[in-house]
């Protein structure tokens, strides 16, 4: 077989083109259709089945459509329980933490403690 080089005359191509004439691809099985479709029908079938039950929950949120009331959904949850905390009062275990600090009202804030003056 003639090598490829850079300087390559009409011969050697002319060359080439007849071995690629005379070789002929390896005849395909004669159920090739059939396998292959099988095998893209078992593949559809393993992806449309649920991992679990939490998948299975959340499966509808994977698709693009469901995204914006996926976030819209997520964002009212997180909004509603950051209020239900905020509104919640005081607990004794707070008090015991200490966690005034991060109150509104929080004795050591300065506009607090220019009001605990007056």
């Amino acid at each position: 077989m003639p090598r490829l080089s850079p300087r390559m005359n009409d011969s050697d191509l002319d060359e080439l083109l007849r071995l690629h004439r005379e070789t002929r691809d390896p005849a395909a099985p004669p159920n090739l259709a059939q396998n292959v479709w099988r095998e893209i029908r078992r593949r559809r079938a393993d992806t449309a089945k649920p991992a679990g039950w939490l998948a299975w929950l959340l499966e509808p949120f994977h698709r693009p459509m469901m995204a914006a009331p996926a976030v819209a959904l997520a964002l009212a949850l997180g909004i509603g329980a950051g209020a239900r905390v905020v509104a919640a009062p005081p607990s004794p275990a707070r008090a015991a933490l200490d966690l005034e600090v991060f109150s509104v009202a929080s004795p050591s804030l300065p506009s607090t403690l220019l009001h605990a003056s007056l």
